[in-house]
């Protein structure tokens, strides 16, 4: 006896035309039962996806919000502690009265009976300052250091030969901030070259040439000055902070 294929055998098992298997209206039987079930499998599929638990070691990225409530003769905040980062700061004005809300070099207007959000990296930890104008309100935010991910990142660190000088001809005032670079000079003539440089950002950056010598890590409002000896040529710089080249922290000095 012939055997069926399972899929003829649906077919006459819910009395589909079939005169023989393989042929004429049963052939396009079994091709239509083929894409039902090729149809349920995707839908499957679609249905088990939002439900598909994630990865092991992942995590996904929560701001902190801190509440500021002030009014005409002060102001609470709270929480008063959290970690290093991107924070979220909702503010409100209950009063009759115009106010700002001061912390971290950056100041939130706040007009009466409004309420205004406005995000304030804290590149590092300590404590800060902070204040509500027009009033005695005033107080320290506790920012701890941030709490280490599961990102392993494979880093490749570059050998730089520092030439230190100690009498400069000329002076580079170098501007950080995010993400990119202010330089008073971008071309300079060989020579010993003090750079003057200032975090201006409001993440931790440092400015390096790149083989020649690498900058501390600053927070922000943060400088530092050194010489080295530059010879004739391009001299690429950047900022060695993970991602922060990749967003446009980087250039190049002409020295001639």
């Amino acid at each position: 006896m012939q055997e069926l294929d399972p899929l003829e055998a649906v077919g006459h098992a819910m009395e589909l035309p079939c005169a023989a298997p393989g042929r004429g209206p049963c052939a396009l039987s079994i091709r239509r039962i083929r894409f039902v079930l090729a149809l349920l499998g995707v839908a499957a599929a679609g249905v088990a996806t939002p439900f598909a638990l994630p990865a092991s070691g992942s995590q996904s990225v929560v701001a902190t919000t801190v509440a500021v409530k002030g009014s005409d003769s002060g102001a609470r905040v709270s929480p008063k502690t959290f970690t290093a980062g991107k924070t979220l700061f909702k503010i409100a004005n209950s009063g009759r009265k115009t106010h700002a809300f001061a912390v971290n070099g950056k100041s939130v207007k706040v007009k009466t009976r409004k309420t205004v959000t406005a995000k304030i990296a804290f590149g590092s930890s300590g404590k800060f300052k902070w204040s509500w104008s027009g009033t005695k309100a005033h107080g320290v935010l506790t920012v701890k250091p941030a709490v280490t991910t599961t990102t392993v990142e494979t880093t490749t660190t570059a050998t730089t030969t520092t030439t230190s000088c100690t009498t400069p001809a000329i002076t580079v005032n170098v501007g950080m901030f995010e993400y990119g670079f202010n330089l008073d000079n971008t071309s300079v003539p060989a020579g010993c070259i003090l750079f003057v440089i200032t975090n201006r950002g409001a993440e931790q950056h440092n400015f390096a040439l790149s083989g020649i010598h690498s900058g501390v890590i600053l927070a922000p409002g943060g400088t530092e000055t050194w010489a080295v000896q530059l010879t004739n040529g391009s001299k690429p710089y950047l900022c060695e902070q993970p991602f922060h080249a990749e967003r446009g922290m980087v250039g190049s000095l002409t020295v001639t």
